[in-house]
């Protein structure tokens, strides 16, 4: 089982090599054509935000994918539950523990 101190230092390390990345990005960067965009997901709620109607167009699928996913995985205990499956249970017992 992993410890939460080494959850703990991988969730700062990754926080730390994204900025890394992210500077290394911008100086990288000398055209001034950049595009770009973002989804914020809060519940099964998207925020979508980008330069450009391409951009926007682009993560359309990635928006569907993540609010399946959100909805899946919020139904998913209930469905074994409700079915009496141990091996969903187990699945997501392990999956979230």
């Amino acid at each position: 089982m992993i410890s939460a101190d080494l959850l703990f230092n991988i969730g700062i390390a990754l926080i730390i090599l994204g900025f890394i990345i992210i500077i290394f990005g911008l100086l990288a960067s000398s055209r001034s054509g950049v595009r770009g965009g973002g989804i914020i997901l809060i519940g099964p709620f998207p925020i979508v935000f980008g330069t450009d109607r391409a951009t926007l167009k682009w993560m359309l699928p990635l928006i569907i994918i993540a609010i399946a996913l959100f909805i899946i995985f919020m139904v998913l205990p209930y469905v074994g539950f409700m079915w009496g499956t141990k091996q969903m249970v187990i699945c997501y017992r392990l999956m979230f523990q």
